[in-house]
Formats: C-alpha cells, sequence, structure tokens
C-alpha cells in the first residue's frame, strides 16, 4: 500500500492542499495503480496507471470533477506522483 502523499505548503490562490492517496480498491477494481485526488479533505478526482516492462509508470488517465477543472489541481497531482515514483520511472 502506497503511504499518503503530502502537498508542498498551501500556495496563494485556490489551489491550497493537493495530495495524492493510494486507493487499492479502486487499484483492484481497474487493475492497475490508482490514486484519489484530494483538495484538502475532499475527493476531486482519480489518476490512474500502471507500470510498463521497463518499470516505468504510465499514465493512463486522470479524472477531476468538473468544477474543479482548469485550476492546477490536476497540474499537482501530477507533481505529486512524480514526487513518490523511484528515479528513473
Amino acid at each position: 500500500m502506497m503511504p499518503y502523499i503530502d502537498a508542498p505548503p498551501k500556495q496563494s490562490g485556490f489551489l491550497g492542499d493537493v495530495s495524492i492517496v493510494h486507493n487499492p480498491t479502486r487499484s483492484d477494481q481497474l487493475a492497475g495503480i490508482a490514486y484519489d485526488i484530494m483538495h484538502g479533505k475532499s475527493r476531486v478526482g482519480e489518476l490512474m496507471g500502471s507500470w510498463n516492462p521497463d518499470k516505468n509508470f504510465i499514465s493512463q488517465s486522470v479524472e477531476i470533477l468538473p468544477e474543479f477543472q482548469g485550476k492546477g489541481i490536476g497540474t499537482k497531482a501530477y507533481e505529486q506522483l512524480a514526487k513518490s515514483l523511484p528515479e528513473g520511472s
């Protein structure tokens, strides 16, 4: 199980606290690796991917609720994901 990954300190503007949390139930359902995208304590989306044979993480989809789109939350989620992966992934 992947640990909870904290976002950087709160920034000005809407972004606030953005983090990703591994979701083992969705991972099993999707036969991949699924993360909940959190804005503060609210689940606002999902990021899903898998490992390829070369041991690189392949992002397959990102879904963010419409009211949270266009606000940089997906970008912050990908930044958190990149920080959590082994170097070279």
